[in-house]
């Protein structure tokens, strides 16, 4: 009777530890991924609809942007400089634009574009956490 008590009470107590694991392990899924990921769903919306934009007419706009900047067949690669000005501790960016093949543009702009999001969703989810 003794051994069957203790078994019981063993597998309870694993029970309660799977529970509080997943329980958890839900929680940081919820406040570090999904939270923070809706969140940015959102602010994109709200902003294409304050604009009162459309993904398609952004699309436009980078088509004329690329086809007003670089020659045919090149693609606009934002390249920036640091310049030092005479002050002591004050630095500037000088930024240009130069003419690259397809692969460094695509290159360049996953870059930035993974930037922005990982800022965005890195300090999201810390204030949710």
């Amino acid at each position: 009777m003794a051994n069957n008590m203790s078994s019981r009470q063993a597998c309870h107590a694993a029970r309660y530890v799977v529970a509080r694991v997943l329980r958890g392990l839900f929680w940081c899924l919820k406040y570090t991924v999904i939270l923070p990921l809706a969140t940015m769903a959102l602010m994109a919306l709200f902003v294409l609809w304050k604009d009162n934009t459309t993904p398609g007419q952004l699309l436009v706009q980078e088509i004329d942007f690329v086809r007003q900047t670089a020659p045919a067949g090149q693609f606009p690669v934002r390249e920036c400089l640091p310049s030092l000005h005479d002050l002591p501790g004050a630095e500037e960016k000088i930024c240009r634009y130069r003419a690259a093949d397809a692969a460094d543009y695509v290159r360049e702009t996953d870059r930035s574009l993974m930037q922005l999001v990982t800022a965005l969703w890195a300090t999201l989810a810390l204030m949710y956490v």
